[in-house]
């Protein structure tokens, strides 16, 4: 486990660094070698956001995807949820649908309302309020 955390632990230093492709990597090879599911499923989906931000959709795409799959499977709600939703959302609207998009976001909104965690219920909200304008 101890390695593991070291990979976590690098991926941080490297995106809080600006270094991207290497966070992102390093939080994949993580979520790789990770035997629990659910930690695994946390690691990817901060591989999927960093990929999607350095404009790797399709990477980010297909990793939120595994990680709302195990999620969905396992019965994980609340933050754990509503993050992930966060990431499909933005993985969505990166590659233009917005339908899809627009429904994440919108659970999202919804589950952050329901922690209490009021910027990521505006941030929701907003986008959905920008995509559903256009």
């Amino acid at each position: 486990m101890a390695d593991l955390d070291q990979l976590r632990a690098e991926a941080e230093v490297a995106r809080r660094e600006g270094r991207l492709k290497d966070a992102a990597e390093l939080y994949e090879r993580a979520a790789s070698e990770e035997p629990d599911a659910l930690r695994a499923g946390h690691a990817r989906r901060h591989a999927a956001e960093i990929w999607i931000k350095n404009g790797q959709v399709s990477e980010g795409r297909v990793a939120i995807a595994r990680v709302m799959q195990t999620y969905r499977e396992r019965g994980v709600g609340g933050l754990e949820l509503a993050n992930a939703l966060r990431v499909q959302g933005l993985a969505a609207e990166a590659a233009g649908e917005l339908a899809e998009a627009c429904a994440a976001w919108s659970e999202a909104g919804r589950l952050y309302e329901e922690v209490g965690v009021a910027e990521g219920a505006a941030e929701a909200k907003r986008r959905v309020a920008k995509m559903t304008a256009a």
